[in-house]
């Protein structure tokens, strides 16, 4: 916190922002295509063969005239797993840095739709109230199980986003998160206007008062302080 002689403040001059960086989170069951969405979104390609390990890409992109970088990192439901003191089991990820989270179903597969419902309370609780969720339907390309107009009153329910994509296809991949990252500084440059307005109306103290002196005068010793004191006792005769 910056303080000034002339002029204090109560909160720092400069906000607390990686300027145009963004940690990103993609989750959901398994064999839903997280890693092919991540893959098709850095490289602009699809593998048919399923990645056993998860991955992190970094990825740049144009939003609003500014480049916009963003790290998307894979994850399981795991993470988000709580002990009986409700505590996290994991502590590998500094959740206060995750400003998105993309939460993903097999459209195809009903069991992973309603896993997603289980699964959202928890990563709701886990990540702070400025992180953007967005539901993902994957595999548009394929049949359905799971009907767009179901997911779709969950989406509004819940206030969340939803698409769905094909990373085979490269179906409303790159519109997912284009919206997705144009939502995120939205919100930040709300928090920067809050912040802003706070530290206008804040008090400024344009004189300094220093702080009190001990007094210099002398206090006179006593040459007696030595001699102990006695109590004198009257008596009436």
């Amino acid at each position: 916190m910056s303080i000034l002689l002339t002029e204090s403040q109560l909160v720092d001059e400069d906000a607390h922002f990686a300027k145009n960086r963004f940690k990103l989170i993609v989750t959901g069951s398994k064999n839903v295509g997280k890693s092919a969405l991540i893959r098709r979104l850095d490289s602009n390609t699809f593998e048919e063969k399923k990645s056993e390990d998860r991955i992190t890409k970094a990825l740049a992109r144009v939003i609003q005239g500014a480049v916009v970088r963003s790290d998307v990192q894979e994850v399981g439901y795991d993470v988000f797993e709580r002990d009986e003191g409700g505590f996290l089991k994991q502590n590998e990820i500094d959740w206060l840095d995750v400003k998105g989270i993309i939460v993903m179903y097999d459209i195809n597969s009903k069991e992973s739709y309603n896993e997603l419902k289980r699964k959202l309370p928890l990563v709701q609780n886990t990540v702070a109230p400025n992180c953007d969720i967005c539901l993902v339907g994957s595999k548009a390309d394929c049949e359905r199980e799971v009907p767009f107009e179901l997911a779709d009153r969950l989406a509004e329910q819940m206030d969340l986003s939803l698409f769905e994509i094909s990373s085979k296809t490269n179906i409303n991949c790159e519109a997912m998160l284009v919206e997705v990252l144009d939502k995120i500084i939205e919100r930040r440059e709300a928090e920067l206007e809050h912040w802003q307005e706070i530290r206008s109306n804040q008090p400024v103290y344009e004189d300094v008062v220093e702080p009190s002196k001990p007094s210099e005068e002398q206090v006179p010793s006593n040459p007696f302080c030595w001699i102990p004191r006695i109590p004198f006792i009257s008596k009436i005769f």
